[in-house]
């Protein structure tokens, strides 16, 4: 996980790490582990040099799959998109249960209702999933899922949303309307138009703020070469245009992105306070 602050990118923490969300002056972060995977939480504090300084707090939730990809919190409770098992886990207290977005596997990632649940947003008590769908294998486009959220905290169906995305990551509302990652695009889309297009690259994480909007660029790459290929993020104004371009030379692929002093793109974003 790595951090960019006064132009110097460091690195915050080894391993591979993926979903990243805030809550309670804590940000917490999904750490692959191996077979397993566990979210950890920390604090950002910043030293006498200026520089962050990541400083770990505990070990939430341990003994999870290794395929968790984001995770979000709302109205103070936790969800993580378990993507191998196409389902979400909600963790509430020391608790958790599982929701099912399109049924349980039956054959594992080799099953017909396999949809590889990655992204999450919530928006006026509306849950808002993108369904990847493989689309590279099962040539079936990306799909967003909607489902209403109960005072109880019950997801219920709402609207299927289909799109011409393939293998999509990300999932947001900008100025009333979806934006979301058409990853093996090489775009981004707003509503029904691109809003960014890179063709060199594979677009995955998406961070916005009141002033600009952060897109995260991966290069195609096999999955055993992922961990040391060139990325960047581009920099963008509201209107998709390109203000600035920040390379990652040999860090491997982008899969988060989030603005440490207020990220729309959050869930909670306007009921937390970010320093």
């Amino acid at each position: 996980m790595l951090i960019l602050h006064n132009n110097i990118v460091s690195r915050l923490c080894t391993g591979f790490t993926y979903g990243i969300s805030f809550q309670n002056d804590l940000w917490y972060v999904f750490q692959n582990t191996g077979r397993y995977g566990r979210i950890i939480s920390f604090e950002l504090k910043i030293d006498k040099n200026e520089y962050y300084k990541f400083d770990y707090k505990n070990f939430n939730y341990l003994g999870l799959s290794a395929g968790i990809h984001q995770i979000d919190y709302y109205n103070g409770v936790l969800y993580a998109t378990d993507t191998y098992n196409n389902r979400l886990i909600i963790f509430k207290g020391k608790g958790k249960k599982y929701f099912y977005p399109n049924g349980k596997l039956k054959n594992g990632r080799r099953s017909i209702n396999y949809n590889h649940f990655n992204s999450i947003y919530f928006n006026r008590n509306k849950l808002y999933m993108i369904a990847h769908n493989e689309t590279v294998k099962s040539n079936r486009t990306s799909e967003i899922y909607v489902f209403s959220l109960s005072e109880n905290h019950e997801l219920n169906f709402s609207q299927l949303i289909s799109t011409d995305a393939k293998n999509a990551h990300n999932i947001s509302i900008l100025n009333d309307r979806f934006i979301y990652c058409d990853t093996m695009d090489g775009i981004v889309m707003l509503g029904e138009d691109v809003f960014f297009e890179n063709k060199s690259f594979l677009t995955r994480g998406l961070s916005i703020t009141k002033e600009f909007i952060a897109i995260g660029g991966s290069a195609f790459a096999k999955r055993e070469d992922r961990l040391n290929k060139d990325s960047m993020v581009w920099i963008l104004d509201y209107n998709g245009n390109q203000k600035a371009t920040i390379e990652l030379n040999g860090i491997g692929q982008v899969n988060e992105i989030r603005c440490l002093t207020g990220d729309l793109a959050l869930s909670d974003s306007s009921k937390n306070n970010y320093t």
